[in-house]
């Protein structure tokens, strides 16, 4: 069983440390994480944090905290490198981490060229990517990420060396 944190038993330094830090007497004692206090930095949101991110962007409901944690997430060796501005395929950060919370691996794994299910202006697009072992992925895209996603991957000519043309579902 864990031992209770006690405010008092703290020497006068240490507690001025944690307040400067922002953790109150009541955040120790309920068991907050003492990470930043401690002097290192705050971690890149995981998978589960990810998700909730790309929830609140598709609700419009993007705090300040969720572009940091995205930032955090981009300069952290999490962020698969293919998709960085000096990968292979380089994306922006918010398509990146779409990708990525979706489960879409590398492109050298894709069986052939993205699938894309268009919808009315302004409204979500879906790219579906199908794998050498005969998995599949799919990425809600935003609208206006969607030319974004279109170019993922291609070469200057727009074309998908060694796996064909993309398919626009529906047209």
């Amino acid at each position: 069983m864990a031992r209770r944190r006690d405010w008092a038993g703290l020497s006068d330094d240490y507690r001025a440390r944690l307040q400067g830090a922002g953790i109150t007497r009541a955040d120790y004692e309920a068991g907050a994480s003492l990470r930043s206090a401690r002097g290192h930095s705050a971690a890149y949101p995981g998978p589960r944090e990810r998700r909730e991110i790309i929830g609140r962007l598709d609700a419009d409901q993007q705090t300040l905290a969720d572009r940091q944690a995205i930032r955090r997430w981009s300069e952290s060796k999490a962020r698969p490198a293919w998709t960085k501005a000096s990968g292979a395929f380089p994306l922006s950060d918010e398509l990146a981490l779409r990708m990525q919370a979706a489960g879409v691996r590398h492109p050298r794994t894709w069986e052939e060229a993205p699938g894309f299910t268009p919808a009315p202006r302004g409204e979500d697009w879906t790219m579906r990517v199908m794998y050498k072992d005969g998995t599949y992925a799919e990425v809600k895209i935003p609208w206006g990420m969607h030319d974004e996603a279109l170019a993922f991957g291609t070469d200057a000519a727009g074309e998908y060396p060694d796996l064909g043309e993309l398919t626009i579902y529906g047209y």
